[in-house]
């Protein structure tokens, strides 16, 4: 078989597995919608330090997270100097010496003292994350700051994962028990306002593999009969 010819298949059937391929295409994993939503869960009790909530999500398939968006309100409480920061992170088995904190990235909500109570909410966005997750691990989106609210919404559906437990703590408790007992979690009723996107592990489907394994496998019989030819 000429060279060439065996050049040009070998590049045709490459192209035809690399077209019968899904494309990665950015894809929720779990959710709520973004509008509509209600300053329920609040960031920072006034009696005592400042919670931190987390929502609770897990996916059947490996995902890498490239986009993570929250909603935050405020103030939770008006007449305070808080200056509307916050912070959000992905963590494991909170409340457990195993525990670990991938940062996501933080945000600054405007809000002064002469605010009303929850008049102002925005969705902060933050992408171009790569943050690679595992089939059938718990995680936590974790969000804590000042005077503020992460907004509850409600759940969207037909999305690759599925959301858990929503959960706050107080870690100024005696000792920070937040860090070392799920006891010291509190549930809420609500769903906090998120959106979690990225890219799912994607395969060649099984009919792309047995379209390449063919070609090449009819090439190699092809320049094996070609050189037992020459050698009679």
């Amino acid at each position: 078989m000429n060279q060439k010819l065996l050049l040009t298949i070998t590049g045709l059937l490459s192209l035809a597995l690399v077209s019968t391929v899904p494309v990665k295409a950015d894809t929720v994993l779990v959710g709520t919608t973004l509008t509509d939503t209600a300053p329920e869960a609040v960031l920072c009790p006034l009696g005592n330090g400042c919670n931190t909530r987390l929502s609770e999500f897990t996916s059947p398939i490996a995902f890498t997270i490239d986009d993570i968006q929250v909603v935050i309100g405020g103030p939770a409480a008006a007449g305070l100097s808080d200056d509307g920061s916050f912070q959000v992170s992905l963590v494991t088995q909170p409340g457990t010496a195993s525990s670990t904190t991938t940062p996501v990235g933080s945000g600054v909500l405007p809000i002064n003292e002469k605010e009303t109570e929850g008049s102002v909410s925005q969705v902060f966005d933050f992408s171009g994350l790569s943050i690679p997750i595992t089939a059938g691990t718990e995680y936590f989106l974790q969000v804590a700051g000042a005077n503020l609210t992460w907004n509850s919404s409600t759940p969207l559906l037909g999305t690759l994962g599925a959301i858990g437990e929503q959960l706050s703590c107080d870690p100024s408790l005696p000792d920070n028990q937040c860090a070392t007992d799920i006891g010291a979690y509190n549930t809420f009723d609500g769903t906090y306002a998120m959106t979690i996107s990225g890219d799912p592990a994607l395969t060649p489907e099984p009919s792309s593999l047995l379209l390449f394994g063919t070609g090449l496998f009819a090439i190699t019989a092809a320049a094996i009969s070609k050189r037992f030819r020459r050698k009679r």
